[in-house]
């Protein structure tokens, strides 16, 4: 291999692949990333085997083609510190030399051989979406996969693909995060799979003006401006979640979402002592109550305005539930449903009646008892 690239731009690839870097891998090749040269240039991948990350990018000029694999962490530190100006890099047998202006480098690798590829299948129906759009989606769900490695199919997120729209659900046995949005697709029968939290979080960071997705029985594959990522799935059936969402509120609540931020983070001072918990009071046809209680420290207690519809009620609710869902609201106003002190909490963004077609965001929060 004989290829001349900016320093700015692998540098950047380096960074890009690095969180599919294997960590403490019985397979050394797993720690390296591979440099490998085709007809768009010099790839940059890296691979877990969980995650694989492939970043193509343009380079000055390529005299030989080749590949070879080299520790990820030597290239990444070394190619950082070198000044912003044309790199010279040449394989001879396993070795990657490196020149850039005053310096230059041998680092020693394995054979591209090693490196574990993976290919794309034919035939894969992509659909394509805004990258806001879908880093939106991800940010609004993620925060309900649950923590808890005893449950893995729970630690990620159900995403179903469908003919023109993509959901993702995403529950741990406490609340639900659920969201639709439309997409541009040919897909005629829905494909669904539980992806890793993490593998969406990385396609959103890595996506620029849009993001193309598809999913195999095994696999999430996204593309994105030369970017590639290939997630693997988690095995299981996820909980069916058809029935958790309340269809009837025997109370609405209509409030400005950065009032009620800033009450529930008001009360989060005071419940971070107290398990977390806070109790809201609510009475038509407009008196909110936020309250909290240290039994150490003392209180605080909030008012907010808004509407309520339907009947005076009491509940307590954990604190960082609610702001993980008020979070994920995109309007000044939120609508929040309740039926009783021991039924699930529906939080939507309120629209003011205007048309959203498909588009649907709604988190469920289960009452603490108080």
């Amino acid at each position: 291999m004989d290829v001349r690239i900016t320093q700015l731009l692998l540098a950047d690839a380096l960074a890009t692949v690095r969180p599919a870097v294997g960590v403490r891998s019985s397979l050394p090749v797993l720690s390296h990333v591979l440099l490998s040269t085709g007809e768009s240039g010099l790839t940059v991948s890296a691979t877990d085997l969980q995650i694989y990350i492939e970043h193509v990018l343009p380079v000055a000029e390529i005299t030989q083609p080749g590949a070879i694999t080299v520790p990820a962490r030597l290239l990444s530190d070394f190619v950082r510190g070198l000044p912003s100006e044309v790199m010279h890099l040449t394989v001879h047998g396993q070795t990657l030399h490196i020149e850039c202006g005053a310096f230059e480098a041998n680092i020693k690798g394995l054979a591209a051989e090693e490196f574990p590829l993976i290919p794309e299948p034919a035939g894969l129906g992509y659909i394509t979406l805004d990258a806001d759009v879908f880093a939106s989606m991800v940010d609004s769900v993620a925060p309900a996969a649950a923590k808890d490695q005893t449950r893995p199919i729970l630690t990620g997120v159900l995403v179903t693909i469908g003919e023109d729209t993509i959901r993702m659900d995403a529950a741990d046995g406490y609340r639900l995060h659920h969201c639709v949005e439309p997409s541009d697709s040919d897909i005629v029968h829905p494909l669904s799979a539980i992806v890793p939290t993490g593998a969406l979080r990385q396609i959103a960071k890595c996506a620029r003006e849009s993001v193309d997705l598809a999913l195999d029985n095994v696999r999430l594959f996204a593309r994105s401006d030369g970017t590639r990522i290939v997630a693997q799935v988690i095995e299981g059936e996820y909980p069916d979640m058809s029935t958790v969402i309340p269809t009837d509120q025997n109370t609405n609540i209509i409030l400005a979402t950065d009032e009620a931020l800033q009450a529930t983070r008001m009360a989060h001072v005071f419940a971070r002592d107290a398990v977390d918990v806070m109790h809201v009071n609510i009475t038509p046809p407009d008196s909110i109550v936020v309250t909290a209680e240290s039994a150490e420290h003392g209180d605080n207690r909030s008012e907010l305005s808004g509407k309520v519809e339907g009947k005076a009620i009491e509940f307590a609710v954990s604190v960082p539930y609610i702001l993980d869902a008020l979070n994920a609201m995109d309007t000044e106003s939120t609508r929040i449903g309740i039926i009783d002190s021991i039924s699930p909490i529906t939080i939507r963004p309120e629209y003011g009646g205007k048309d959203r077609g498909i588009c649907e965001m709604v988190a469920v929060v289960m009452p603490m008892s108080k």
